[in-house]
């Protein structure tokens, strides 16, 4: 073998190295990235929430506080605590109710989040979902006074609100179930319970 021939290996196998390396580079940087926005959490209760949890109870006129953590700072310093934070009807929960005369779905309501109070910190680190978080308040908020509820509808330990908070770039949604706490959340009124 001449010294040509092995300066020739030499470069092919340095020329493939490279090609390889970048490669590997790059998918590095992929999935880094996405990694990144995987780490996008959210913490109640001591808890760290990845993806979904369920089950809150809250009381009447309860505060409830969460902390909004993105776990991969490099990506996200710009947009840093950047989120959006929504709440719909909890899958499987429905019962009809009735709001001006006409009988409505639960399930199909597709935003209830104006019939709650949710307030983000200035620094955007935590907001809080506080009011009245009963049925009957939650949907006169939305549907104005006289909305009635079949009070025998409705399950007592059943979550009836799914908070869902995404993040900045809408790749991470985070899904937290909750419901009230209904001895603590009944309305009597003349003709019916209303809840």
């Amino acid at each position: 073998m001449g010294e040509q021939t092995i300066i020739r290996i030499i470069s092919f196998v340095l020329i493939v190295m490279l090609l390889v390396g970048g490669i590997g580079a790059i998918a590095y940087v992929a999935t880094t990235s996405q990694k990144g926005y995987s780490s996008f959490v959210v913490e109640y209760d001591g808890q760290t929430i990845k993806d979904s949890y369920s089950g809150i109870a809250v009381k009447h006129d309860d505060v409830l506080t969460f902390g909004v953590k993105y776990t991969y700072p490099a990506t996200v310093k710009k947009k840093a605590f950047d989120y959006a934070v929504k709440v719909v009807p909890y899958e499987g929960a429905d019962f009809t109710f009735e709001a001006k005369g006409v009988v409505l779905h639960f399930k199909d309501i597709e935003d209830l989040t104006e019939g709650f109070d949710i307030t983000k910190a200035e620094d955007g680190t935590s907001f809080t979902l506080s009011g009245n978080t009963s049925i009957w308040y939650v949907l006169s908020r939305l549907y104005g006074d006289g909305v009635t509820i079949d009070e025998d509808a409705l399950e007592t330990d059943k979550d009836y609100f799914k908070l869902v908070v995404t993040s900045y770039d809408e790749k991470v949604s985070i899904q937290i179930g909750f419901h009230p706490n209904f001895t603590t959340s009944i309305k009597l009124s003349e003709s019916k319970v209303i809840l």
